[in-house]
C-alpha cells in the first residue's frame, strides 16, 4: 500500500458514515479540496497518534532511561541497562518507519550521511556531512 493508498483509507476511517466521500487524488492537493473539514483532520490526526504514539507511560520510561544512558554519576551498570533499553525501544520505533532519537553530538556523527533523526527526541534534524563533501 504507497502513502497515498493509506491516507485514503484513513479518510475513509476516520470520516463519518454520513460524510460527503472525501477523497485524495495527490498527497500534494491542498487539504481544502480533500472535502475534508476540521474536525475530520483532527480523527485523522488521533488515530495516527494511536497508530505511530507511544503509551505515555513508556515514553516517560524512554526518557527517564535518556537521562541515565549518560549521566556519568550513576553507576555504570545502570547506564548499560538504560542504553540496552534505549536500543530496544528505538528498534522498535525504527520498525514503524520513525526517525531514530538521538542524545550525543558523538551518536550524531556515527548516523550514515542524510538519516533522518531525532535530536533529543524532539527535534526532526537530518545527518550533514562536513564542508566540502568530506565525511
Amino acid at each position: 500500500m504507497d502513502k497515498l493508498e493509506l491516507f485514503n483509507a484513513l479518510i475513509l476511517v476516520a470520516t463519518p458514515v454520513n460524510s460527503n466521500g472525501a477523497v485524495a487524488t495527490s498527497l500534494d492537493q491542498p487539504l481544502a479540496e480533500t472535502g475534508l473539514d476540521s474536525l475530520d483532520l483532527l480523527m485523522m490526526g488521533i488515530y495516527l497518534s494511536d497508530i505511530y504514539g507511544v503509551p505515555e507511560e513508556i515514553a516517560k520510561e524512554i526518557d527517564l532511561a535518556a537521562r541515565q544512558a549518560y549521566n556519568t554519576e550513576l553507576p555504570p551498570d545502570t547506564r548499560a541497562k538504560a542504553r540496552t533499553f534505549l536500543s530496544a525501544a528505538e528498534k522498535f520505533r525504527t520498525s514503524l518507519g520513525v526517525p531514530v532519537r538521538i542524545y550525543t553530538e558523538e551518536d550524531a556523527k556515527q548516523l550514515p550521511i542524510g538519516t533522518q533523526y531525532l535530536w533529543q527526541g524532539r527535534i526532526p534534524a537530518i545527518r550533514r556531512g562536513a564542508p566540502g563533501g568530506k565525511k
